[in-house]
Parts: structure tokens; C-alpha cells; sequence
């Protein structure tokens, strides 16, 4: 069975310019460079303090900073035992979720009046809502982090990557996008933005459970998430099962002698 972090790593990975991996540590390095917050360092429950420092030296190396994401467990207390040395700053928790999609009973959508389209060939479409769901405000800046972000999936479908990219038009117009990522048994959702003017008319939710269905029509037996605390109970809803939360640390790299 293809694990939750199997299906992190393929999708991670798949959109990243370099990576590094030891026995408990995934991290990758991101092509959006107008921020720092895609470049995630996954530590996982096991890795001890050298392998920490082995990879935050990476990263000093690259000279890029890093989102070090990390569930709750031993390694977790070494982290926050070290977060004042290593300059650390809090983020919002996740929690890594799951649907079995054999059990998966789909709920009522609320409204009818859209269409959903696969668009692995124009992904303007597919990163068009990302500007307003993630933006900060800047409009120049965030259309150059949607564009770097959308030319790293362009380059993931040239290589052949797993990815399927959606959007949920509404007259003609993308407001709701996702990705999803197939292995095998195993299905990932990531990257799910409404346009801000289209939120709270339940359009995710219809483009999610098209997405689950498009996964189950493909094999898939179980679908994957990492969930803010904004979208769990949506996530709940639609029969999502939390794994176990997860902790998130900004690094800023340091400058190298």
C-alpha cells in the first residue's frame, strides 16, 4: 500500500528543482523563489538531532530559507528544545488526513450551476484562483509566486509526473482549482483555492468530490490531504479522517563563513 508519505514525497518532488532526503528527513528546494515558505523540510518522527543540523546546513548551503514541517512525537521536543537556537519562527499547524474512497458516500453539492474541466493543457486556467485564494495583497508579487508555481507544474506534466490539474468554471470563468496526485492505490490532494469573491458557495467542496470520484474511477482506493485548520471541517464533512497533526517552523538560512 503506498504510504501518506509516499504520496507527499511523489508530489513534493515532482515540483521541486532539487531535493535531499536521509533515512527521516524529506526536503526539497522550489522554483518560486519571490518567497520561501515552498521550499518544505518534512522531519519525521525518528530523526535525531544530527540529521536536523544535516539538513538545515543544506539549506544554508543553497542559501535558501525553509518550512520545516514535522509531526508530533520525539523529535518534535527536539525541535522545540533547539527553536531558539536555530531561530525558529511558529506557523500554523496542519493535520495529515484521510478518506478510504471504498467507504466514500458522496454528500449532496449545493449548487449545480458550474462546470469542471481537466486542464493538464492550460494551467493558466488551473492557477488563475490561486491568485486571490493565497495572495497577500501584492499583486505584483503574487502574480510572479502563481507564475513561477504554475511553470513547476508545467515542468512536473512534462516529465510525466502523476498530476491532474482541475478547475471549476462558473460562466466561463475558473474560480476553484486543485491537484491531484495518483499512485497506484494512492491519491493526493493539494494546492485547493477558491477565488476569494466565489468562497463560502461550497464550489470546493463539488470540485473535490469530483476529483475523489475522478481518483476512484482511476483505482484509487484511498485519497490523502494535508489540511489547514480553516478547511478541516470541510474536510470532516466530506469524510476525511485526521492521521495526526502536524508543526511548522520558518528558518531563515544563515549566511555561511
Amino acid at each position: 500500500m503506498i504510504s501518506f508519505h509516499s504520496l507527499e514525497q511523489a508530489f513534493w518532488q515532482s515540483i521541486s528543482v532539487d531535493h535531499y532526503a536521509s533515512q527521516n528527513v524529506k526536503a526539497y528546494i522550489s522554483p518560486v523563489t519571490e518567497v520561501q515558505s515552498f521550499n518544505l523540510c518534512y522531519i519525521y518522527d525518528g530523526a535525531d538531532i544530527n540529521e536536523i543540523t544535516n539538513v538545515l546546513n543544506w539549506y544554508d548551503a543553497k542559501s535558501r530559507d525553509c518550512m520545516i514541517i514535522c509531526p508530533e512525537g520525539q523529535t518534535h521536543s527536539i525541535i522545540q528544545s533547539h527553536q531558539t537556537e536555530w531561530q525558529l519562527e511558529d506557523e500554523a499547524p496542519t493535520t495529515a488526513m484521510q478518506l478510504n474512497l471504498n467507504e466514500w458516500q458522496p454528500i449532496a453539492n449545493r449548487t449545480n450551476n458550474f462546470t469542471i474541466n481537466l486542464v493538464n493543457d492550460n494551467l493558466a486556467l488551473w492557477s488563475y484562483p490561486l491568485l486571490t485564494a493565497f495572495g497577500s495583497g501584492n499583486t505584483l508579487q503574487d502574480a510572479i509566486i502563481i507564475q513561477q508555481y504554475q511553470k513547476a507544474h508545467e515542468l512536473a506534466l512534462q516529465q510525466n509526473q502523476p498530476l491532474y490539474h482541475f478547475v471549476l468554471m462558473l460562466n466561463n470563468a475558473p474560480v476553484c482549482n486543485l491537484t491531484l496526485t495518483i499512485m497506484n492505490e494512492g491519491s493526493r490532494l493539494d494546492d485547493i483555492g477558491t477565488d476569494t469573491h466565489h468562497q463560502g458557495k461550497g464550489y470546493a467542496t463539488a470540485l473535490i468530490q469530483y476529483a475523489l470520484a475522478f481518483a476512484q474511477n482511476k483505482g484509487a482506493e484511498y485519497c490523502v490531504l494535508e489540511a489547514s485548520s480553516d478547511g478541516l471541517s470541510v474536510y470532516q464533512k466530506l469524510g476525511f479522517k485526521p492521521l495526526w497533526n502536524y508543526h511548522a517552523y520558518f528558518k531563515s538560512h544563515s549566511i555561511l563563513e
